[in-house]
């Protein structure tokens, strides 16, 4: 069944009736980093930029830990982890395979992550939408952005163990703790927190001193990937089209040289270090781009 635009409004506006708890994915300084990526690359004078202040505003009036755009990228998560569990499919969109000829479901569920961007597009784009609408749909179009180019947001591994499928990892058992002293106990977790290495925590909201460690971290990656700014890839604006990248990078690198119940070889933490980093950045761009299609100057 798909959801109409109507359903989909009064679904937001019910998000404004809860109160805020901590959250947690990509992991939340994952989604931080993603949204001030995007609003760092906008210029200031931007329409996009001006309407991300104002939305954002009206969220932060509710949700008191989301006080600037970077920090209500976790919004999203904030609703799950206090009941609102209503858009708990839009996070992820279940593309999946098998390794071992495992029998599996060919086709995703019709509300899943990628419809949810379309769908808060259409909130932003349309002169109907109410302003409390539209600011609950740039927030949860920040977060989905973030989600979709997480690759076990885009696959579910069917195998003899797991025949129902792992949940993006969920299912398959690590063990793994990092340099910061973290452990993780499935792949999904490890992958949200970019193979383990975000060790950073930064509470929100974001006062002036956890501000500059955002930025400062989003600045990081976005120096250490130089050539994304300009590469091919911006150019597509499917998000269908993006959740099979994370897809493709899903089977080819996260479930690619690792066992369940294992703890990951050095080789695998290095390489695929690389691969959610660039991930990060790389939605970070994509939902500056989609924003200034949205709010064109």
């Amino acid at each position: 069944m798909v959801l109409n635009i109507k359903r989909y409004r009064l679904l937001l506006a019910l998000s404004f009736l809860t109160f805020a708890l901590p959250g947690f994915a990509w992991n939340a300084l994952g989604h931080m980093l993603v949204a001030q990526i995007a609003y760092d690359t906008l210029p200031p004078s931007s329409a996009a930029r001006a309407q991300m202040d104002i939305l954002t505003d009206i969220i932060a009036s509710t949700y008191w830990k989301s006080n600037t755009f970077p920090s209500a990228g976790p919004w999203a998560d904030d609703l799950r982890n206090h009941g609102v569990n209503v858009f708990n499919t839009w996070h992820y969109i279940d593309i999946n395979f098998s390794q071992d000829n495992t029998p599996f479901p060919s086709t995703p569920p019709e509300v899943n992550v990628a419809w949810a961007i379309e769908e808060s597009v259409n909130i932003l784009k349309s002169k109907y939408s109410l302003k409390v609408e539209k600011a609950s749909a740039l927030q949860m179009l920040s977060h989905l952005v973030a989600d979709i180019h997480q690759p076990l947001h885009a696959a579910s591994r069917y195998s003899k163990d797991n025949p129902s499928g792992d949940a993006g990892g969920n299912g398959f058992a690590l063990h793994y703790k990092d340099p910061a002293g973290r452990y993780y106990y499935n792949l999904h977790s490890l992958w949200d927190s970019a193979v383990g290495s975000m060790p950073l925590s930064v509470k929100r909201p974001l006062k002036k001193g956890r501000e500059e460690k955002v930025q400062a971290h989003a600045k990081k990656w976005m120096a250490a990937f130089p050539d994304l700014p300009t590469d091919r890839r911006l150019d597509i604006v499917d998000p269908f089209k993006w959740s099979a990248e994370s897809h493709e990078i899903a089977r080819k690198r996260a479930y690619h040289g690792i066992e369940p119940d294992t703890t990951p070889a050095n080789e695998y933490i290095a390489t695929n270090t690389y691969y959610a980093q660039e991930q990060i950045v790389l939605a970070g761009y994509r939902l500056a781009n989609l924003l200034k299609e949205i709010y064109p100057d």
